[in-house]
């Protein structure tokens, strides 16, 4: 993992309007767990998709065959460096990625200032994922960083992706994860 985040870091100094989001930004903001991949949002037109593969292929990372049709249509696109570890790079396409750029929060990693969402963005994105591990990795950041949240934000960009990305239970889902401010 250490080996892939230094060549990963070679990426992103080429394109620095990017942030960490995933398991790797879960890790950072609420509670340490085990992750094989970075995921990663790039401030970038669909137009630089290919030059973003042949960075990564320059720096070792293996794209998958339809990764620069992928990142152009605002998907995700696997870049594997090892048989374990692994990089999903995604063009920003939503409000919410660019809003996650622009507000991102840089904190260290091995001496490398890595841009990461703030808590806020980076539970809007785990509420739209919402697998097992989304869950718990809210109630994390809920425990570690609750009583600083700017629900109000937070709230809006749900209600934004909702209709954005036509999630429509968005906002049931942080109701039920939400703390209760009676409490």
């Amino acid at each position: 993992m250490h080996e892939m985040l230094l060549q990963l870091w070679k990426i992103l100094d080429e394109f620095p309007e990017h942030v960490v989001i995933g398991g790797m930004a879960a890790t950072l903001l609420g509670a340490p767990r085990t992750t094989v991949d970075v995921d990663v949002v790039l401030m970038l037109s669909p137009q630089e998709a290919e030059r973003v593969v042949k960075l990564c292929e320059q720096y070792g990372f293996r794209p998958g065959s339809e990764a620069a049709t992928k990142l152009g249509a605002g998907r995700p696109a696997k870049f594997a460096f090892s048989r374990r570890f692994s990089v999903d790079m995604r063009l920003a396409s939503f409000s919410l990625d660019r809003a996650a750029v622009r507000r991102a929060q840089v904190i260290p990693l091995f001496g490398y200032p890595l841009r990461v969402a703030t808590p806020e963005d980076l539970i809007v994105y785990k509420l739209a994922r919402w697998e097992a591990i989304d869950r718990e990795d809210v109630r994390h950041i809920l425990r570690r960083c609750g009583a600083s949240l700017d629900t109000v934000y937070l709230e809006e960009q749900v209600r934004i992706l909702m209709q954005e990305a036509g999630l429509s239970t968005l906002m049931e889902r942080w109701h039920s994860i939400k703390p209760d401010k009676r409490t």
